[in-house]
């Protein structure tokens, strides 16, 4: 059993029951009223696209989860390409904030890039 990524997948599993459950629910409270306003159907193409990364956060949790327990052929080169994936997520989380000169309060309290970056070391580190 690989440890490292064993911490990865758990991280992933949970950022994923997070993201879909506690996510959804916060995202609900900027719901449009009015169901025939653009601004309502701009709401759930954001919350489907939302929902896509949860999908992704799943899919990836279970992956990594297999591999913490089981070996099989091509697991380093998947490896490093998911902890690219994730290192991708932090670098476009921090990127946007970046573009968006948001202060630096904003980077702590939107602090999901920690979370993503911390999961593609653990990965990349485990390979």
């Amino acid at each position: 059993m690989n440890y490292l990524l064993l911490t990865s997948a758990l991280l992933t599993l949970v950022a994923f029951f997070v993201h879909t459950f506690v996510g959804d629910k916060e995202y609900q409270q900027i719901k449009p009223s009015s169901t025939s306003s653009q601004p309502f159907r701009f709401w759930w193409q954001h919350r489907c696209g939302w929902h896509m990364v949860s999908f992704d956060l799943l899919a990836f949790g279970g992956l990594l989860l297999y591999s913490s327990f089981y070996d099989f052929e091509g697991k380093s080169l998947l490896l490093t390409l998911v902890s690219i994936y994730f290192f991708g997520y932090a670098g476009f989380w921090l990127i946007t904030l970046l573009v968006s000169k948001v202060s630096l309060q904003i980077y702590g309290q939107l602090g999901q890039w920690v979370l993503l970056l911390l999961i593609g070391l653990l990965t990349f580190f485990s390979r």
